[in-house]
């Protein structure tokens, strides 16, 4: 499977009203059937829409529609499997990697240690884990965490599509260019963005 992970800072952006031209350029060159993504992703955007419903209902509306039609598009979703399972209980044990799952108390200008409320489950962790077990790079634009992970748990890439460079070389034979002449799938990719949904 010559595909790449989303990781689910590009697929927020892929919902924006009207999302930058890189976004849709690349999605044109990768093809959906390139596309994998994963519960993470998932589960991430499914809670990020429920808590918007909380202050936003009308965009957390508007986003549930862009969700639903983009989950119903020809992708891969991976799923945790066994192997991922073991990488992650490897990666979770890492001293190196601690911050991926600890949540850190919030401190006002007092000093005062405040009640954290976000939920941290190292989900660019359990990303990465797929990567490795599914032999998948992965494509996110905030690298950061994937590089510390890479250093202990080697990844099959890491590309930046915003910046349009690969920050850790994919699997070899790997490309994204296969359906890029294919009329057929670049009007297929360019649903997989919110300019194909109108409210």
């Amino acid at each position: 499977m010559g595909a790449v992970i989303l990781d689910t800072n590009v697929v927020s952006i892929a919902h924006l009203p009207e999302p930058p031209a890189w976004i849709i350029s690349w999605f044109r060159r990768l093809g959906p059937e390139a596309v994998a993504t994963s519960w993470v992703t998932v589960y991430e955007i499914e809670y990020g829409i429920r808590m918007c419903e909380r202050s936003n209902p009308e965009t957390a509306s508007f986003v549930l529609n862009w969700f639903e039609k983009f989950l119903n598009k020809r992708m891969h979703f991976l799923e945790m499997n066994l192997q991922a399972s073991r990488i992650l209980g490897e990666m979770a044990a890492c001293s190196h990697l601690r911050q991926l799952f600890e949540t850190q108390p919030r401190i006002n200008k007092w000093g005062q240690e405040l009640k954290n409320e976000t939920i941290k489950l190292g989900a660019d962790a359990m990303i990465a884990a797929m990567s490795i077990a599914y032999g998948l790079p992965i494509a996110s634009m905030n690298v950061k965490d994937f590089v510390l992970i890479d250093r202990h748990f080697p990844l099959p890439g890491l590309y930046n599509p915003q910046l349009d460079e690969w920050v850790l070389g994919p699997p070899i034979g790997w490309g994204m260019n296969n359906n890029a002449n294919d009329d057929h799938t670049v009007g297929q990719t360019d649903e997989l963005v919110a300019t194909s949904v109108k409210a």
